[in-house]
């Protein structure tokens, strides 16, 4: 595990609004893409009762995490909140967060899309927009956003090198444990 990675960040046509200039002048400019899609996430925004939510998914895995009731934040880096909503969900689905972002030297803004992984963004902004509708009145509180974020990862769905249906939380352990993000460390799952 010595190799620098690099993290791709794709985005909506409608969430690229969101996102800030400051993220696009400080991403790293890649040439070639990404090549370890285990390091590359989708993004795309949904609205429920005029609020702003973020959703974002592993390209690989499909583990997702989602950022309640959004505001562009002009003296923060699009990149520091979306590491920081990304660790609260690791830590909280048994994941140290630091083993993963380890690796991770650069960070830049994909422009090459998977139809899986957004159609997967779009059956968990569906997914989350009735949950969110039902329990608004609850989701303020950081508690119900980790109950909501391992909820998305609990929920089974197809992979394409796989058969049946699996959590994207199972399948993103099974990536750490490939790539021996696990080995000889302290872990919970």
């Amino acid at each position: 595990m010595s190799k620098a990675n690099t993290l791709g960040l794709y985005f909506s046509k409608k969430l690229n609004p969101f996102i800030g200039k400051e993220f696009f002048n400080l991403a790293s400019q890649v040439n070639e893409p990404i090549a370890d899609e285990f390091y590359l996430w989708y993004g795309d925004v949904f609205d429920v009762n005029r609020k702003k939510y973020l959703i974002f998914s592993n390209g690989l895995t499909k583990f997702s995490f989602v950022v309640l009731d959004y505001r562009v934040d002009k003296k923060t880096n699009f990149y520091n909140t979306f590491s920081t909503y990304l660790s609260h969900s690791l830590r909280h689905n048994g994941f140290n967060p630091d083993i993963y972002f380890e690796n991770i030297e650069f960070y830049t803004h994909n422009s090459q899309t998977s139809r899986s992984a957004m159609s997967h963004l779009s059956q968990l902004k569906d997914l989350c927009a009735e949950v969110i509708a039902v329990e608004d009145y609850i989701l303020y509180k950081k508690e119900e956003l980790e109950y909501l974020n391992h909820y998305v990862n609990s929920w089974i769905t197809s992979y394409k090198d796989r058969k049946g249906y699996h959590e994207p939380n199972q399948v993103f352990k099974e990536e750490c444990v490939n790539r021996g993000m696990l080995a000889d460390r302290e872990r919970s799952f």
